[in-house]
């Protein structure tokens, strides 16, 4: 029996090895399927990488019976999809270090912020504790001090009313003696003010008016050390505060610019109101003091004049603060003028 064999011939030629293999290659993604000769038995390569001009190929072999069956599949993808990976853990890697960074530098801040309140919790009470114990040695040197000054100067009154043959050096010696007195006694009394708690008794008071009687009471000074005075104030500027402490602050800050000046020179003063706070600026000059000399001004028991306690700018800040204000000191080393800043609230709160 014999039939027509070019339809099993056309079918045996497609399903074919080397038809197979075309057929695959053709396929989305395989670059090539091949089949060689060269058998070796029992050695499988692992995939490889090929670039270069253009192309991206990776390549892998396994033996066979018929021979060595070559696949090579299109890695565009892959190198794609490898690149995409990669640049997603970097930038993974770049948000956890600036994560990482960002909380280190924000527990850094915390630890600081946290040390810096112990430090001046620590700064406070020890302050506190100076001043408690200041306050009690200077209560006691008060009441050890002033009977027996008392005394003295009773004994000199005395000598001055009932002595008639007193020369003129024995009556000098007597009224300096007298002057110590009075000077001594008058540290005592500043240095208890200085210890004593502030509580301040609020009124209202009329601050330009309180000033213009301060500058009248040492007008002649002013004028007989050469001193010139200029004043900026409005005509009329009222705050609740206590009317004696308030008067002492002024008195220190006027007394400290006459002073700084014992051979002329001048002052400015000018007074101005910004919303709820008002500002004193007194400006003069005579100001001759070092860098390191001027960090200590303000601090209790500093001063260079040579009769005086240093207790003047260190009550008046004590008194601003008490005040719910601040007095601020500002050197102008060039020009040799200092300025001071006082600032205080016009109403009181509670």
């Amino acid at each position: 029996t014999g039939l027509d064999a070019t339809a099993i011939v056309h079918l045996r030629q497609k399903s074919s090895l080397p038809a197979l293999l075309a057929s695959l290659s053709s396929l989305p993604g395989i670059h090539s399927v091949e089949l060689q000769n060269n058998t070796v038995p029992g050695t499988t390569s692992p995939v490889q990488l090929i670039t270069g001009q253009g192309r991206a190929i990776a390549q892998s072999s396994y033996p066979t019976s018929l021979g060595t069956l070559i696949v090579s599949l299109d890695a565009h993808q892959f190198l794609k999809r490898r690149d995409r990976l990669r640049q997603q853990f970097f930038l993974f890697a770049a948000l956890l270090l600036s994560l990482g960074l960002f909380f280190s530098w924000l527990l850094y801040r915390f630890q600081q912020n946290n040390l810096q309140q112990v430090r001046t919790f620590e700064q406070i009470i020890a302050r506190e504790h100076e001043d408690a114990t200041l306050g009690r040695t200077t209560a006691t040197i008060a009441h050890e001090i002033r009977n027996p000054l008392n005394a003295i100067n009773m004994g000199l009154q005395r000598l001055r009313l009932e002595s008639d043959n007193l020369n003129q050096s024995q009556e000098e010696l007597i009224a300096a003696m007298g002057v110590a007195v009075n000077r001594t006694a008058a540290i005592i009394a500043e240095l208890q003010r200085f210890t004593r708690p502030l509580q301040p008794q609020y009124e209202n008071i009329q601050f330009v008016q309180q000033l213009h009687q301060l500058l009248t009471l040492y007008g002649s000074q002013m004028k007989d050390q050469g001193i010139t005075l200029a004043q900026d104030c409005p005509p009329k500027l009222n705050l609740n505060g206590d009317r004696n402490l308030l008067c002492e602050l002024l008195e220190n800050l006027v007394k400290n610019a006459i002073e700084a000046q014992p051979d002329g020179g001048d002052i400015h003063i000018t007074l101005t109101q910004r919303e709820h706070t008002l500002q004193l600026q007194v400006e003069n000059g005579g100001f001759h003091l070092q860098e390191d000399e001027f960090s200590r001004i303000g601090e209790p028991y500093f001063t260079t004049k040579t009769r005086g306690t240093g207790l003047g700018l260190a009550l008046s800040k004590r008194i601003a603060k008490a005040h719910g204000g601040a007095l601020k000191i500002l050197p102008d080393y060039n020009k040799q003028r200092l300025t001071i800043i006082l600032s205080l609230p016009i109403q009181h709160r509670e």
